[in-house]
């Protein structure tokens, strides 16, 4: 039998809950990334794995077993590095120019403060908003829902200090 397909950072599961009832209920479950009839995609890794639920029957001595194939998703890649360091009257930094054509990316601060649309409906980085070192995040989905996140930051930098002394001094051509 198949097992619904999980992606590789899918928590660990307990198998006697998540496959079919395994009969009777003393056998065990064994295979790749199987430990104490638990799963663990991580340790498993991407790929398709077979997990055993045998049982010996111990009046007559007998085993029988019955095999379950479990397929474990790679995660999407990221990589998400944004120009590092903005002044604060550079433009708006669009974010939305690294979005491959078949994952769906997320940007997002958790802060719901610096990252806007522009009217492309883009999400863009403003540095107009203030000096300081801000923490944006890029989240990716594949076409199996597995999904992975990286984070980067982005400092702006107050506008410089400029003065013009000796205004008063003018010369005559």
């Amino acid at each position: 039998e198949n097992v619904a397909p999980m992606c590789h950072n899918a928590n660990v599961i307990d198998l006697l809950n998540y496959l079919p009832a395994g009969t009777p209920q003393t056998g065990t479950y064994d295979g790749t990334g199987s430990i104490l009839n638990f799963f663990d995609p991580l340790t498993a890794g991407p790929g398709d794995f077979s997990i055993t639920y045998s049982y010996t029957d111990p009046l007559i001595n007998c085993p029988a077993e019955v095999e379950y194939f479990v397929s474990v998703k790679a995660l999407p890649t990221i990589s998400f590095e944004p120009v590092t360091d903005l002044c604060m009257n550079d433009l708006e930094l669009i974010l939305d120019e690294s979005i491959w054509s078949d994952k769906v990316v997320l940007f997002t601060d958790y802060s719901g403060v610096t990252l806007t649309s522009n009217e492309d409906n883009q999400t863009v980085f403003n540095p107009e908003r203030a000096p300081g070192v801000y923490k944006i995040y890029a989240s990716v989905t594949d076409i199996d829902l597995c999904s992975a996140i990286d984070s980067a930051e982005i400092e702006i930098h107050p506008f410089p200090s400029v003065a013009i002394s000796g205004a008063d001094m003018l010369c005559e051509f």
